[in-house]
């Protein structure tokens, strides 16, 4: 990924599409792990799974860096045995320090999303560490300004462009997943591979993003 798009860069809005249930969460929870894991630090605004989902899939994530392919499922649901616990118990420890915030809020609005990344950045750098990635998963759950309500075009433009200021202004890079229009599953072609106007419900998106 990184040949392809030539890294993430200071100031980039990169936008992680794709229809539910795709993966969009597992990948970009993979690029965090591995910022932070590279001493990065990385604030994850998770607006659908929970810190404790999320730390479920970063443990399976690095159970299979060790070597051993624990299926999120099934930690999730507890069916794992002895060994694959201890694994489970080796991974999160490896992760318990690394530089990685998650703010679990439900549906937070842009002012809330804005300051807890420049809290995260003070905390970080307290620490010697600097913020290298914002994450948010996903853009059509965040909470725009009231005068938008109701006009979801008008929303997601705000939040859109928003969210691209703010990697500009604190010079870091952010990650964005983006649900797709669901038209595209019914589309009468053979090749139903998405394209840019397949991203939902405001062409901003497009417009804001550096990389799609």
């Amino acid at each position: 990924l990184d040949g392809a798009i030539g890294g993430a860069h200071p100031g980039d809005s990169i936008i992680v599409a794709g229809r539910p249930g795709m993966g969009k969460s597992a990948l970009v929870a993979g690029i965090s792990r591995n910022v932070a894991l590279a001493g990065g630090g990385v604030l994850y605004v998770s607006c659908e799974m929970t810190n404790e989902q999320l730390g479920r899939r970063l443990t399976t994530d690095h159970a299979r860096d060790l070597g051993f392919a624990i299926p999120y499922q099934s930690l999730r649901s507890g069916k794992i045995d002895a060994a694959q616990y201890e694994i489970c118990q080796r991974a999160e420890q490896a992760l318990a320090d690394i530089p990685l915030l998650i703010d679990d809020r439900r549906k937070p609005p842009l002012p809330q999303i804005i300051a807890s990344a420049k809290r995260a950045q003070r905390q970080f750098e307290a620490r010697g560490v600097p913020l290298r990635l914002l994450v948010v998963d996903h853009m059509q759950l965040v909470a725009a300004p009231r005068e938008y309500k109701g006009n979801r075009v008008s929303e997601v433009t705000e939040v859109s462009g928003e969210l691209k200021a703010l990697a500009r202004d604190m010079g870091i890079p952010i990650l964005v997943c983006s649900q797709l229009n669901r038209d595209l599953e019914g589309r009468d072609v053979k090749d139903k591979r998405p394209t840019l106007r397949d991203l939902r419900e405001s062409g901003a998106i497009e417009q804001d993003a550096d990389i799609v």
